[in-house]
C-alpha cells in the first residue's frame, strides 16, 4: 500500500484488515498476501505478538513465497525474544519451503554460532560432496545431525558436538 511506502504502519495495519476481513471477497490469493502484510506490518509497529497470530494463519494453500515470508519472520521474532528453538523450528520450515532463498539459511547459520557461543554445543556448517557417505561419517566422528539442506549445486549439514 502507499500507506506502507510512507512508513504509516498503523494505516496499512488498517487497510490489510480490511482486505482480511472482507468476506464478500472471493480472491482468497490477495487475502493471504494481506494476511502476512498485516503481520508484516505489525512487526513493524513492534507487535510481536499480532504479528505471530497473523503468520499463524496462514497455511499450507497459501502461495509459497508467503508460506516461507512467514515462517522466516516468525523465527527472527523469535531468535529476538530469545526463544531459539522456536526460531529454529521456523527457520527450518522455511527452508523445507523454499530451500533456494538463503536469507533462512544465514540466519539457521547465525543462530547456530550464536548458540554455540552461549551454550556448550559446538554446531558447525559442512558443505559435503557424498551425500551417501556424510551422515555416516558425521555420526561416526561423534556429531548429530541438526538440519541438512540443498542449494541447487550443493548439500550442506549443520551438525553438533554429541553430549558426552
Amino acid at each position: 500500500t502507499v500507506a506502507w511506502h510512507k512508513k504509516d504502519y498503523k494505516v496499512s495495519v488498517a487497510k490489510y484488515k480490511n482486505v482480511v476481513d472482507n468476506k464478500e471477497s472471493k480472491n482468497e490469493h490477495s487475502k493471504e498476501f494481506a494476511l502476512y502484510n498485516l503481520g508484516v506490518s505489525y512487526s513493524m509497529l513492534n507487535e510481536e505478538k499480532s504479528a505471530l497470530e497473523k503468520y499463524s494463519q496462514i497455511t499450507d494453500k497459501s502461495p509459497k513465497n508467503v508460506q516461507y515470508g512467514a515462517y522466516y519472520n516468525t523465527g527472527v521474532i523469535h531468535f529476538l525474544n530469545a526463544d531459539y528453538d522456536l526460531a529454529t523450528e521456523s527457520f527450518k520450515k522455511a527452508i523445507q519451503i523454499d530451500n533456494t532463498k538463503i536469507e533462512a539459511k544465514i540466519n539457521m547459520e547465525y543462530l547456530y554460532a550464536f548458540m554455540a557461543r552461549t551454550e556448550k554445543h559446538a554446531y558447525v556448517v559442512l558443505r559435503v560432496a557424498d551425500n551417501d557417505a556424510a551422515e555416516k561419517a558425521l555420526e561416526d566422528a561423534g556429531f548429530i545431525l541438526v538440519l541438512d539442506y540443498e542449494t541447487t549445486s550443493e548439500k550442506y549439514y549443520i551438525v553438533a558436538e554429541r553430549e558426552k
